[in-house]
């Protein structure tokens, strides 16, 4: 929070103000949106946090305004959004163990190249001399 006074003093490496006289803001009005925040203000400070959105606010806001969302849910909805989180970790289930799968048989054929690489190391360097090859 930020109090803007008539003679403040800014300095240009720090992002501290420095107030001598604070100036009075007037209070902004509640919407309905945030009729449950505290009314207990100190003069001249306005929240910045009413008007943040749940991806701007610090993550314990966030997490205590989200959670107060889904507390005011209807059961049926609730019930939805729970069976939607259960789906969404078998997916993640599903998707680790394909990932799983195409690491070992990334595995497997880098195995079978290496050879083919070690190879084609040595031709490029002269250590070997490659076979002939007829057309």
């Amino acid at each position: 929070m930020l109090n803007v006074g008539t003679n403040s003093e800014v300095s240009s490496t720090s992002t501290i103000v420095n107030v001598k006289e604070p100036k009075k803001l007037p209070m902004v009005p509640s919407t309905n949106h945030s009729r449950s925040r505290s009314r207990s203000r100190s003069p001249g400070v306005i929240s910045d946090s009413m008007h943040l959105s749940p991806s701007e606010m610090p993550s314990n806001s966030r997490r205590a305004f989200l959670q107060h969302m889904v507390d005011s849910l209807p059961k049926s909805v609730y019930n939805r959004v729970l069976a939607l989180k259960h789906n969404q970790l078998q997916q993640i289930k599903i998707s680790e163990q394909f990932f799983r799968e195409v690491y070992e048989l990334e595995k497997r054929f880098y195995l079978q190249s290496c050879t083919l690489f070690d190879s084609r190391r040595d031709i490029v360097a002269g250590d070997v001399e490659p076979p002939a090859i007829e057309r």
